[in-house]
């Protein structure tokens, strides 16, 4: 059944919203969790080792407050997209409760695991052995230069089909949580995916708003 997910979601999604249970979308959310706060970790780690000797003491504090962030941001983003999804289907008629689409939402969240394997890879790679400069007022123009790194850009891009791919998984989730058509669930979910896109695209971009 797992195996439709990827191949077949239509009927995946529609067997699940049959039988909503609880145990395979909390799977999927704590894997990502997992994966995000790791990716996080392996992300920051190179930044504090650049960071000067006496900076080095609050590298616990750091290491703490960005595993609860990344962890608390997760289970967050999930809660905002199955509330969203929820309030927009409204619109069209949209039946069923939120716990059934909270649960769908959730498997499309199995493609941002491997997103956030991806990118902090190439993060850590691009973050490893740099040199911070020595005057704080240039930290800013030194982020902004990682940032266009061809790496970084490569994975931001990367990361733009991902959540291409997650935007189809959710169209089927919440067609069959909401018992609403395929027409339908997929403006529902393109609304807040597309405005997400366009901001990332503009940040990518450089284009301030």
């Amino acid at each position: 059944m797992f195996l439709d997910l990827l191949v077949n979601p239509d009927r995946f999604f529609r067997q699940q919203a049959a039988d909503p249970r609880f145990r395979g979308p909390a799977a999927v959310m704590f894997v990502y969790v997992v994966v995000a706060v790791a990716s996080s970790l392996v992300t920051v780690k190179p930044v504090m080792d650049a960071m000067p000797a006496e900076v080095g003491a609050f590298a616990s504090f750091t290491y703490v407050v960005t595993a609860v962030g990344a962890a608390i941001g997760t289970l967050i983003f999930w809660l905002v997209y199955a509330g969203v999804f929820y309030l927009v289907s409204m619109y069209f008629g949209g039946t069923g409760r939120f716990t059934t689409t909270l649960k769908l939402v959730a498997w499309g969240f199995f493609p941002a695991i491997f997103a956030a394997v991806v990118s902090s890879a190439a993060l850590y790679s691009v973050f490893q052995g740099i040199q911070l400069p020595a005057d704080p007022t240039a930290t800013g123009q030194f982020v902004s230069q990682l940032m266009t790194d061809p790496l970084v850009r490569m994975t931001t891009v990367v990361g733009f089909a991902f959540t291409l791919w997650q935007a189809f998984l959710w169209t089927f989730a919440v067609r069959y949580a909401r018992d609403i058509d395929l027409r339908q669930a997929a403006i529902t979910v393109g609304i807040p995916v597309g405005l997400m896109l366009v901001w990332n695209v503009l940040t990518f971009l450089g284009v301030g708003l």
